[in-house]
């Protein structure tokens, strides 16, 4: 039982330190620290850039892709 309780501190300990982190101090929302600002900064996009990204994607879009391994070995492409 006390590991048990110590394992939830652990948890809980963990998920707050993960929040006081995550916090924005100026705007006081969350932020996804995968693309957070603190990553972003400093990056700028032409809308040429942004344009090639997105046609990039939307280029993949129809594009089928092997889901099983012996697609892609016995591909003869």
């Amino acid at each position: 039982m006390v590991k048990n309780n110590s394992l939830i501190l652990s948890k809980i300990s963990i998920i707050l330190i993960f929040l006081l982190l995550a916090c924005d101090k100026n705007s006081n929302e969350l932020t996804d620290l995968a693309v957070g600002r603190c990553l972003m900064k400093g990056i700028k996009l032409t809308q040429k850039a942004v344009s090639n990204f997105a046609a990039f994607a939307l280029d993949c879009i129809q594009r089928e892709y092997p889901n099983k391994l012996s697609h892609v070995m016995n591909n003869e492409k």
